[in-house]
This record gives C-alpha cells, sequence and structure tokens, in this order.
C-alpha cells in the first residue's frame, strides 16, 4: 500500500467520522433546531400575498365563548372578534361534563387575559358590521398565540395564510410547545376523555 493511498483513506475515515459526529450532535440537540423548522414552515405558509387588514381598537366587554370576544369601540359600537387561525373541538351530541368542564375553563381563562382590558384587533376578514375574524393583541400581548400555548386550541394553518412570517412563527411556535408540554386539549386524545390538565398561565 503507497503512503499516498494510505494519506487518503485516513482523510476519508477522518471526513466520515466528523459528519457521523455531527449528525449525532445534532440529533441529540434536536429540540434547539424546533424554532428553524418552525419558522420554515412558516415560511412556506404565508401564501402568495399578504392579507389586508385593518386595525381598530376598544375595550374587551365580554368573553362569548374560548374563541371569541366581544369589544365596544370608541364610538360606543360593539364588535364580536372571532380568534383567527384557531378552532376548538365540536361540541359531543351526547352530553359530557368533561367537555363542559374544558369549555368553561378555557372561556374563563381567556377572560382573565382580556375582561375589562383595552385591545387592539387585526382584522382580517369582517362577516358583516358587528362579527369579524381577527388577531387580537392586549398591550403587546397576541392573545391568540396565547391561546394557542396554553392548549385551549388548535391551529388551522390554512387560516393564516397571508399573515405576515412573523406572525405565524408566534402561532406555530406556541402550538409547537403546548403539544410537546402536552397542556390542554393535548393532554389527552379528545375533549371528553379524561379531565384534561389545566397549568397557570405562562
Amino acid at each position: 500500500m503507497s503512503p499516498f493511498y494510505a494519506i487518503r483513506r485516513g482523510i476519508q475515515v477522518c471526513v466520515v467520522a466528523i459528519f457521523v459526529a455531527c449528525g449525532f450532535l445534532l440529533y441529540q440537540q434536536r429540540a434547539a433546531l424546533d424554532p428553524v423548522w418552525v419558522l420554515w414552515d412558516a415560511y412556506r405558509n404565508k401564501g402568495s400575498e399578504e392579507l389586508k387588514t385593518e386595525i381598530a381598537t376598544g375595550k374587551v366587554t365580554q368573553v362569548v365563548d374560548p374563541l371569541t370576544v366581544s369589544l365596544q369601540f370608541e364610538h360606543g359600537r360593539y364588535y364580536n372578534l372571532r380568534l383567527a387561525g384557531l378552532v376548538f373541538p365540536p361540541r359531543p351530541q351526547r352530553s359530557d361534563p368533561a367537555y363542559d368542564q374544558f369549555e368553561k375553563q378555557a372561556r374563563e381563562r381567556l377572560a382573565t387575559i382580556v375582561s375589562g382590558r383595552a385591545a387592539e384587533i387585526q382584522l382580517l376578514h369582517a362577516y358583516d358590521a358587528q362579527r369579524g375574524l381577527g388577531v387580537l393583541f392586549v398591550e403587546t400581548t397576541n392573545v391568540n398565540a396565547l391561546v394557542l400555548r396554553q392548549g385551549n386550541a388548535k391551529l388551522k394553518r390554512e387560516y393564516i395564510k397571508g399573515l405576515p412570517v412573523r406572525e405565524q412563527y408566534d402561532f406555530m411556535r406556541a402550538e409547537q410547545l403546548a403539544r410537546k408540554e402536552r397542556l390542554g386539549l393535548w393532554n389527552r386524545e379528545s375533549v371528553g376523555k379524561d379531565e384534561p390538565r389545566t397549568p397557570e398561565l405562562q
């Protein structure tokens, strides 16, 4: 065996060993890369055109259900806003105390965050003069993302196409963390089985 062949062979072995070691380290630290994959998903989901939105401010007067709030604008008009991109499990056909309890808890937790607070809405779609779909902000908190973070709703990515990548990232990352920590809806296969875990606000 020539010395050149031995050197080349040694270099090849070292390169392979480095790749294997890097792959092993990446696998061990794969959780640290989760935000990168979420950002990539958000970029892929951004849509061909950015949604045109309207901004309005008001005060939250009532939480109608786990995903709907009523606001009063400065001129006195009331408006029902549905939190965009979020879905709540449908009510079972038969009576289900566990579902009723979880729905109540989700509504109460939303009320804790928004009731009586000044809020800004990023209106994505208006059904009529009194109802619409959008993103709710209390101070700097994205309430839609916080509801996802608590595990009190699931995300429908097709419903947020066209939002800025940064906002989509916040939604996706919030759901990913809730799912990973098995919070709320992610603590069981479906609403109506075992009592859900209800962690403190984070």
